[in-house]
C-alpha cells in the first residue's frame, strides 16, 4: 500500500467516529485533529502534505464538522499550489464558498476572482458572475 492510501485509511478512521460527537456537540477532538496533523509533520513531501490538508477539509466537510476546518486546512493545502484542472477549479470554488458561509466576502470574491483567471471557459460563469457580484455587494455594504 502507497504511503498516501495509508494516510487515506488512518485519517478516514480516525475521522468516522467523530461524526456523533461533532454533530451533538458541535466540538471536534483535539485529540484526534493532533494525531491527524501528526501524519502531516511526518512526510516531507509536500504534495503528501497537500493531499492531507484537503482530506482533512474533505472529512470536515463529509461529517458536518464546523466550516472553519475545512476553511483552514483548504487555505494551507492551496499555499502548495500544484492543483490543476477540476481538482484545482474545485478547491477554489469550495474556498469561495466556505469563506461565504464564515461571513468572509472579500476571502470568497478573491477565490471566485482566481477562478475566473485560471479558468477562463465554463459553461457555469452565469451563476458564479452572480455569486461573485453577491459577495462584492456584501463587502461594500458592510464596510459602510
Amino acid at each position: 500500500m502507497k504511503r498516501l492510501q495509508k494516510f487515506i485509511l488512518i485519517l478516514t478512521c480516525l475521522c468516522a467516529p467523530l461524526a456523533a460527537q461533532a454533530q451533538t456537540t458541535g466540538t471536534i477532538s483535539g485529540r484526534v485533529l493532533d494525531a491527524v496533523l501528526a501524519l502531516i509533520d511526518n512526510t516531507d513531501d509536500p504534495v503528501t502534505q497537500r493531499d492531507l490538508h484537503r482530506l482533512i477539509a474533505r472529512a470536515g466537510m463529509f461529517f458536518n464538522f464546523p466550516p472553519e476546518l475545512a476553511l483552514q486546512h483548504l487555505l494551507i493545502a492551496d499555499e502548495f499550489g500544484g492543483l490543476q484542472g477540476t481538482l484545482g477549479a474545485d478547491q477554489l470554488v469550495q474556498i469561495g464558498e466556505l469563506a461565504i458561509d464564515q461571513r468572509q466576502p472579500e476571502l470568497s470574491a478573491h477565490y471566485y476572482e482566481r477562478l475566473r483567471e485560471e479558468y477562463p471557459v465554463t459553461l457555469l460563469w452565469a451563476c458564479f458572475d452572480e455569486k461573485y457580484n453577491r459577495c462584492r455587494a456584501f463587502a461594500f455594504a458592510s464596510h459602510r
